[in-house]
């Protein structure tokens, strides 16, 4: 009997304390509008610009299978350009001179062009920083410096999917 009041107790307190939530107008990002509209069919409608370089080409990637998953391809409304900085800086260094940390920067600025005018509706910048270890062996260091990167873009694709659709879901 106790427990069945201690639960009523618990579902009214929780009831009543989301009360002042119901009117603060938060709506899910992914969440289909009113006019049948929804942010991710709009962002399945943006092309993505070709890369050169190997960073360049995992950003693009990334960005491709969280904008436009397979099976949501839309008519190309908008197009995503953008361009990349990289930088290693040593960490650690040890009494000896051996670098034992280091730390892999990508920038990379963007800019995300309306096709209809040609016009820039939204620009932005953002980065990441990933460190990763030294080792003796040139193979294993080789291999770190290429899991850095590959992090770093996911990270950078992930913060720009993330403006585009707070851009998009105003």
């Amino acid at each position: 009997m106790a427990n069945r009041r201690a639960r009523a107790a618990l579902a009214v307190i929780l009831a009543l304390a989301g009360l002042p939530l119901a009117g603060c107008g938060f709506k899910p990002m992914y969440a289909t509008q009113a006019g049948g509209s929804s942010v991710a069919v709009t962002l399945a409608g943006i092309a993505v610009a070709e890369q050169n370089s190997r960073p360049g080409q995992l950003v693009r990637n990334a960005l491709l299978d969280r904008i436009a998953p397979v099976g949501q391809g839309q008519p190309e409304r908008y197009r995503l350009d953008f361009s990349l900085a990289e930088s290693d800086f040593d960490i650690s260094i040890e009494r000896n001179t051996d670098v034992n940390r280091m730390s892999y920067t990508l920038t990379v600025a963007y800019r995300l062009v309306d096709l209809s005018t040609g016009a820039s509706i939204l620009s932005g910048e953002t980065f990441s920083r990933v460190s990763y270890d030294r080792v003796p062996s040139e193979f294993a260091n080789l291999q770190a410096h290429r899991n850095a990167v590959e992090r770093a873009a996911l990270e950078v694709a992930d913060n720009i999917q993330i403006r585009l659709g707070a851009f998009f879901s105003q």
